[in-house]
């Protein structure tokens, strides 16, 4: 069994055989994190040149629009970091679809 959630991911004290790979990972993470943390508590998209210039971020809010909220938003999913290999680690972004007109508790199984 292999832990999905991030924050349960890298919280884990078992050993990585690749923790070079896995710091990385979660130094992404926690990048990416933050900027979406921020970008909903501003209300609107941050242009950062620093990590649009590195393309890590790249189209990941390009459907974004002004019109959009944190509770009523189409569904975003970035891949940020993928492997050759079909093992961990792959981060991908995923914001499911939110609507005001229609409840959400249970649409995270879809996920």
């Amino acid at each position: 069994i292999q832990d999905r959630s991030p924050e349960v991911y890298f919280s884990s004290k078992s050993p990585h055989s690749w923790i070079d790979e896995a710091e990385k990972l979660k130094m992404i993470y926690g990048d990416m994190k933050k900027r979406v943390e921020d970008m909903v508590n501003s209300g609107k998209v941050i242009n950062d040149h620093r990590s649009i210039q590195s393309g890590q971020f790249c189209g990941l809010f390009d459907l974004w629009a002004d019109k959009f909220t944190r509770h009523d938003h189409p569904t975003i999913i970035k891949v940020l970091q993928d492997t050759d290999t079909e093992i961990m680690p792959n981060l991908i972004y995923v914001s499911r679809e939110k609507r005001r007109s229609s409840p959400h508790h249970f649409k995270a199984g879809a996920l």
